[in-house]
């Protein structure tokens, strides 16, 4: 990698700023005297930075998609409870898939029953106009960036390694368990970054992934936890 490529890689930035706004800066530079004096100050401001960069140092040590296909526990099914609850279909009820085929099928269910998928999407909306109203919508995607820097490897492997112990070998059903995973790493964030509370439905649910399993999708009534 050159230097130059270096200097756009999002791992490679760190917050400083001052009580009007922040910026990001390369993390091998100092900071000035002045970004050392309004540091507290912009923390106070916005607390959800500092949030969002501790998410960021936890999600590349997830055990993602570690624990697919085993039955659910009485703890993992109150949380998608929670989840549920929280997102508005507080009626629904958790139905476990012990297959990636299963799992291609509760997919594309979702195509045609979209009912959590736009509950979420109007969430995703709101909570992006208030992290607006918070951050430039360049220092947003530099933030979220960090994210999925720090994710997305580990992300990987552990689709990877899934996929391998189930002998799947469908590309674009792995590709698709990515995508949810780093969606779902953004999403939380951005209800860190606002300062949500811990049981939004972003967080729960991320907290789905982080146990080891992959909620694919509510359908009818059926919340599908692989």
């Amino acid at each position: 990698m050159s230097d130059n490529d270096s200097d756009h890689q999002p791992g490679n930035w760190a917050v400083s700023g001052s009580r009007q706004g922040f910026h990001l800066r390369r993390a091998d530079t100092d900071p000035t005297d002045e970004d050392s004096d309004d540091l507290d100050a912009l923390y106070e401001q916005v607390p959800g930075i500092l949030l969002v960069q501790r998410f960021a140092r936890s999600v590349g040590r997830v055990g993602w998609f570690s624990r697919l296909g085993e039955p659910i526990a009485r703890q993992l099914d109150d949380l998608a409870h929670s989840y549920l609850a929280a997102l508005g279909f507080p009626d629904a009820r958790t139905a476990l898939i012990d297959s990636w085929e299963d799992a291609a099928a509760a997919a594309e269910s979702l195509d045609w029953d979209a009912a959590g998928w736009e509950a979420e999407e109007q969430l995703r909306a709101a909570l992006m106009h208030r992290a607006l109203e918070l951050v430039s919508e360049e220092d947003l995607g530099l933030l979220l960036a960090q994210v999925n820097a720090q994710a997305f490897e580990a992300i990987e492997l552990g689709v990877h390694e899934a996929a391998a112990l189930f002998d799947n070998d469908d590309p674009a059903l792995v590709d698709l368990a990515i995508g949810s995973a780093a969606q779902i790493c953004h999403l939380a964030a951005l209800a860190l970054l606002v300062a949500e509370e811990p049981d939004h439905p972003f967080v729960l649910k991320f907290r789905l992934f982080e146990a080891g399993r992959w909620p694919v999708g509510l359908v009818g009534n059926s919340f599908n936890i692989f």
